[in-house]
């Protein structure tokens, strides 16, 4: 792409100079904040992919902000992709429907810079969404998943498959009267049958996204709108659950599965609705001829639900969840929270439901052989007395042993959720007592074995690195690059070569870079450079810069510096503690007020940040934090109490008290800090 260095106009790429004035047109690899592409300004980069990028703009006249998808320039001579790129833009405009993103304008300003102005969303994606309810409660994942089949609904009435359907091409935004109001995005690959259409799929031809893919697209035959019942059923199932139907690290073992194997079916894995189960499973037939015919049928299966479980539409959107947080198109950072604008249980409906999940997953399990091949520490816990009582008797043996024993559980269990989360929570709360759980949790899905591994770095034992390695022999590309940057941490001087060349991969290049930089090793600077220029506050942005203040870059310091003054209480409190990790000491002190501060938004991070410091005054919002009604703030406070030396014993009795809580984490974060009993 080229921009004029004088107007700051895009320019054609095969145009040296700029015809409004004459000046030099200078090429960039992505367009600069201020550029004026036709009558949109260029405010910055919300995010790219393989296809092109999304910038944020405003229209110069009306004003109005707006998200633009650009097509990479060395695509768009290629006309079967050029092609693509515009159906994205017909189909939409095709449909005309509320849960769809809205596309206003599709351009060609020359060789290389097609693009379509599209609506600017502020929420987060599905996948975001999900990954921050696991499970998902039953209203809401009515009320989401009713929405996209509306508007998938609405789709196939006009002949038009989307055949990508996943997480991540769907947004969650806060409406007035919604808190979840859903957009469907990226109907990039979408296969046009009507009035209008051009045909651009070859014969053969495997689209999509391999995890969502149905059968018939894994095998590249025909494809019609029961492509997108199936993808719909593998979101549900997850979404249900906890966990994905199919997994595999190689698209090779994926496909496999999605061919020749079936899922346990979700009521198997999950306190799931029979009814919904079975919904699920329908749309989930491999077999075209017996599948979920319709999305319509679909619809009509989600309202059998709803009956069943006596739901009516106004009781979902009464579900107690906060609004989703304002991002741009492509998911940043999570806001300040207020701590007011909550959406409260209004139906005893949702409150059964609830204590029906938390009466499953209490339920006394039957006995499982050990994950790591050796038996559980300590002796074993009975079952009819609860760790609060146990430490109220003063019996911190057998309480210890008893949340081991849940712990051990969970990353034995044949749930993701359940691996997930206690593999998360003995990460946060760095407990050496942990390591024999995490060695096991090495041996599960891809997901669980990065999030042990990371947490196995933060311990530094002596003993991991060769349990990593044989983990990292056993692994594909993207988990050796993980797992090599844990390796490296811990001093394997032979997991450099794995990160250096991973500095070459788009996908990898971050992990790689700060893994380097943590290290004192600059190799990855330029890849750290690069995600410094993406929107400031993202969570690549903070890892690219947390690496290169690592490495002493003073510019980036002076840019975090001036993060401290925002109003954005998350930003505030991502930069005071790369900052204070780095020795600052008014950053510091700014974590601490912030900690201190009633009014302050996002007190419990600001005490995480500084209990990982190792200073003491994090504990002085402990009391608050663990009798607290958020539940992130209760898994702070238990994070606290873990990370600060002689931070547990005080606290005893709260801590014991939330390894009964009704939230899954919080549950679990307290078993993980009852280890250092």
């Amino acid at each position: 792409m080229r921009v004029c260095t004088s107007c700051r106009r895009l320019l054609p790429t095969d145009r040296s100079r700029c015809p409004a004035d004459g000046g030099a047109g200078a090429d960039v690899a992505v367009l600069p904040p201020g550029t004026l592409l036709d009558a949109y300004r260029i405010d910055g980069l919300l995010g790219e992919g393989g296809m092109g990028f999304v910038y944020s703009a405003v229209h110069e006249v009306l004003e109005r902000r707006c998200a633009i998808k650009m097509l990479r320039p060395e695509l768009s001579q290629h006309d079967q992709i050029l092609t693509r790129f515009l159906n994205e833009a017909k189909a939409v405009n095709l449909i005309n429907h509320d849960n769809i993103v809205n596309v206003y304008s599709y351009g060609d300003w020359g060789p290389g810079s097609a693009y379509f102005v599209m609506e600017y969303l502020q929420g987060e994606t599905l996948e975001d969404l999900m990954l921050r309810q696991v499970p998902m409660p039953l209203p809401l994942l009515l009320h989401v998943f009713g929405q996209i089949a509306k508007a998938l609904s609405a789709a196939h009435a006009k002949r038009i498959v989307h055949r990508d359907l996943k997480p991540g091409n769907v947004y969650v935004v806060a409406r007035e009267d919604n808190p979840h109001f859903v957009k469907l995005l990226d109907f990039g690959i979408a296969q046009l049958r009507g009035a209008g259409a051009v045909q651009h799929t070859m014969a053969g031809s495997v689209l999509g996204t391999p995890q969502y893919m149905s059968p018939e697209q894994i095998g590249g035959g025909s494809v019609d709108a029961r492509t997108d019942v199936w993808a719909m059923g593998v979101m549900m199932y997850r979404a249900a659950t906890g966990r994905a139907p199919f997994e595999g690290e190689e698209f090779v073992e994926l496909a496999d599965q999605i061919l020749h194997r079936s899922p346990p079916p979700p009521h198997q894995i999950a306190p799931v609705a029979m009814e919904l189960s079975r919904l699920i499973e329908h749309c989930l037939t491999r077999q075209l001829d017996q599948r979920c015919q319709s999305i319509d049928q679909l619809i009509a299966g989600i309202r059998r639900v709803k009956r069943e479980a006596g739901l009516e539409d106004d009781t979902i959107l009464g579900v107690a969840e906060v609004a989703p947080p304002e991002r741009g198109l492509q998911p940043s950072v999570k806001p300040a929270r207020s701590h007011t604008l909550r959406y409260a249980l209004i139906s005893a409906a949702l409150a059964a439901l609830a204590m029906f999940a938390y009466t499953m997953h209490a339920r006394p399990s039957a006995p499982r052989p050990p994950i790591d091949g050796r038996p559980p520490t300590g002796p074993t816990p009975v079952t009819d007395v609860t760790i609060e009582a146990l430490v109220a008797a003063g019996d911190t043996a057998r309480a210890r042993a008893r949340a081991e024993q849940a712990l051990r559980d969970a990353v034995g269990s044949p749930t993701l959720q359940q691996q997930g989360v206690a593999v998360d929570a003995l990460g946060a709360t760095r407990m050496v007592a942990g390591a024999p759980l995490l060695y096991a949790a090495l041996a599960g899905s891809p997901e669980v074995r990065v999030k042990a591994a990371h947490a196995l770095g933060e311990l530094a034992l002596p003993d991991a690195a060769p349990k990593l390695r044989a983990a990292l022999a056993a692994s594909g590309d993207r988990l050796k690059v993980e797992l090599a940057a844990v390796l490296f941490k811990l001093g394997d001087k032979d997991a450099r070569a794995i990160l250096t060349r991973a500095t070459e991969e788009p996908a990898l290049r971050l992990t790689a870079a700060a893994a380097l930089a943590d290290a004192g090793d600059d190799a990855g600077r330029p890849a750290l450079v690069d995600a410094l220029e993406g929107p400031p506050g993202r969570e690549s942005w903070r890892r690219a810069a947390h690496a290169l203040v690592k490495l002493g870059d003073a510019g980036t310091r002076k840019r975090l510096e001036a993060e401290l003054a925002l109003p954005d209480a998350a930003r505030v409190v991502g930069a005071a503690a790369i900052l204070a990790e780095a020795g600052d000491a008014k950053a510091r002190e700014q974590l601490a007020r912030a900690a201190a501060d009633p009014g302050f938004a996002r007190p419990g991070e600001a005490s995480v940040a500084l209990a990982r410091l190792g200073d003491r005054r994090a504990l002085d919002w402990v009391d608050r934090g663990l009798a607290s009604a958020d539940a992130d703030e209760r898994r702070q406070a238990l994070e606290v109490c873990a990370l600060v030396t002689s931070g547990i014993a005080p606290h005893r009795a709260a801590i014991a008290k939330l390894a009964t809580d009704a939230d899954l984490r919080v549950r679990m974060t307290a078993e993980a800090v009852l280890l250092g009993l």
